[in-house]
């Protein structure tokens, strides 16, 4: 019991009155705050909103503060745990990396845009610099057609035989020949006729055989039905401007004979078989009356050319028709 009391009496005596005034005995601000008389270090009273100040620091020096950086800046936090100073956010406005430099943006590549022209194409109904015409599906070789190669329209015209027969002397005192034959043309079927005839540099069908290559004034067209005066298909020019020969310049049998009334009645043509022209059986330049020989062409026959020149000659004395094609 007397320890007790003992305790009792000296526990008091252990514990001091914190502190309840900011001012010294003097009315000074105190230069530290101490609790229970103690002046040992610097921290940080128990009393909330009190703050222990070490009496050995110079408070007009800005304190340091250690760093991981030369520069002595305290670096901010990242998410990262990185010290590049910037704020890394989840919605990624804000970039972060260790150099603190802003990344490039990121960029697509757009493909190229295609630009290069789909090659011209003939049937696909779209018409192109190089074509006349392009009816796509509907091209062909009827009348008013374009042409497969879609360089022309399909015409169609008459080829006859005059019922007028010249001796092979005709251009005997004339400085033309072919002009003659035009003008005999015009007399019998109107306007617009010409004959199938060459000579020289006045009128000329091929240099090539079956070619149509180097025409003078030539009377045939591409890609145009010819018919006889029966309304017989004769034959459909392509591409060479020749009876009887296609585009590849092969030879061809006429499909029907350019005269179908009176069998075996040749014509001046002025032509050999493969369409180029006569220089040796024209009857001196189709001015000698007599003696010589002429080629002269058959427009009954169908095949072999002979619609063009016989296989053999006669003489110059004979008169013979020709071939006038119609507008």
């Amino acid at each position: 019991m007397r320890r007790l009391w003992l305790l009792l009496f000296v526990l008091p005596g252990c514990f001091e009155s914190p502190v309840t005034s900011l001012e010294d005995d003097d009315g000074d601000d105190p230069t530290s705050l101490t609790s229970g008389g103690s002046s040992s270090g610097a921290g940080t009273d128990s009393s909330p909103g009190l703050t222990t100040v070490d009496p050995t620091v110079d408070p007009t020096v800005e304190p340091t503060v250690a760093s991981s950086s030369s520069t002595g800046r305290m670096p901010s936090s990242t998410s990262d745990g990185s010290s590049s100073g910037r704020r890394s956010e989840s919605s990624g406005d804000i970039s972060t990396s260790s150099t603190g430099a802003e990344p490039p943006e990121s960029s697509t590549t757009d493909e190229p845009e295609t630009t290069g022209s789909i090659p011209d194409a003939c049937g696909d109904g779209i018409l192109d610099d190089d074509e006349f015409c392009d009816s796509g599906d509907d091209n062909g070789v009827e009348a008013g057609d374009c042409a497969p190669d879609c360089s022309a329209q399909v015409q169609e015209r008459t080829i006859v035989v005059s019922t007028t027969n010249l001796a092979a002397s005709f251009a005997s005192g004339s400085d033309t020949v072919v002009g003659l034959l035009d003008d005999a043309c015009v007399a019998e079927f109107g306007a617009g006729a010409l004959s199938m005839f060459v000579h020289g540099d006045e009128r000329r069908a091929t240099m090539t055989a079956y070619a149509g290559d180097g025409a003078i004034d030539w009377v045939l067209d591409p890609w145009t039905r010819y018919l006889n005066d029966a309304d017989e298909l004769v034959w459909i020019t392509e591409s060479v401007p020749l009876l009887g020969v296609d585009s590849a310049g092969d030879h061809h049998d006429l499909l029907h004979p350019l005269w179908v009334h009176v069998e075996n009645n040749p014509a001046f043509t002025g032509m050999n078989i493969d369409w180029t022209t006569q220089v040796d059986a024209d009857c001196n330049g189709w001015t000698l009356p007599a003696g010589g020989t002429l080629g002269a062409g058959n427009p009954w026959f169908v095949g072999d050319g002979d619609f063009l020149r016989l296989p053999g000659t006669s003489t110059c004395g004979n008169s013979r028709g020709f071939y006038c094609v119609l507008p």
